[in-house]
């Protein structure tokens, strides 16, 4: 798909994998610079996942901070290296697909919706200038489904974030930033949702697909366990 020109490419993406479009285009250009060899292709998904992580690492800090945490540097710190560790941030930063740029979008999201929040909580953000915060993330929320569609799913997890904080004018200026991210979209969704036959082979998940997903996403069977232990620290922490 990248070696066509962009015409030929749009008229492809007009039949065909509309939903990888934005990645198509962005390694399209990154081909006519540094080539099409296999480092050169995966180089783009390296990048976007170093960014993830260094945002990672600012969601951690930042949410430390938030919480009174006396070691916010540390915290973001190990939070930005745990991430950047993890079996499946190593396996998709070394593939030549959407999903690092999904993640890092993700990331971005998440990050600026705590500064738009908790700045706002906090009585920092009140009047126009609060809305930079918003626009960003609006614009992260647009970029995550931009590069696959499913990205879009952030907004509910996004919305139950939300519940844990002060809400009245933070929900709607939230959900006005969540429903234009989504709004734009709407040509690639129903262009995206057109060509679903594309993806009618997969099946239903079932246990077996939960359990393999909990196995990669640890590393191995043997570390579910440690994996899950951390996270529900984590939950406790918080």
């Amino acid at each position: 798909a990248i070696s066509r020109s962009l015409p030929q490419m749009f008229t492809l993406l007009a039949h065909t994998d509309a939903v990888h479009g934005a990645y198509y285009v962005v390694v399209h250009f990154v081909s006519e610079v540094i080539g099409t060899s296999d480092a050169a292709i995966r180089f783009p998904s390296v990048c976007a996942m170093a960014v993830a992580a260094g945002f990672t690492a600012a969601i951690g800090r930042r949410t430390a901070l938030l919480a009174g945490n006396p070691w916010p540097g540390v915290t973001g710190l190990l939070s930005g290296l745990l991430f950047a560790v993890a079996p499946y941030v190593t396996y998709y930063a070394q593939m030549a697909r959407s999903y690092a740029f999904v993640t890092m979008f993700a990331t971005i999201a998440s990050y600026l919706l705590l500064r738009a929040a908790g700045d706002q909580a906090g009585g920092q953000a009140d009047g126009p200038a609060g809305w930079r915060w918003w626009l960003g993330y609006g614009a992260a929320v647009a970029c995550t489904g931009l590069f696959n569609t499913f990205g879009l799913l952030i907004i509910p997890a996004h919305a139950l974030t939300l519940l844990v904080v002060p809400r009245g004018r933070i929900a709607m200026r939230w959900l006005t930033a969540a429903a234009a991210s989504v709004a734009v979209l709407v040509p690639l969704l129903i262009l995206s949702y057109g060509q679903r036959e594309q993806i009618a082979w997969l099946t239903k998940p079932d246990f077996t697909t939960v359990n393999t997903l909990a196995r990669d996403f640890a590393g191995s069977r043997t570390l579910v366990a440690p994996v899950a232990l951390l996270a529900v620290g984590g939950l406790l922490a918080g």
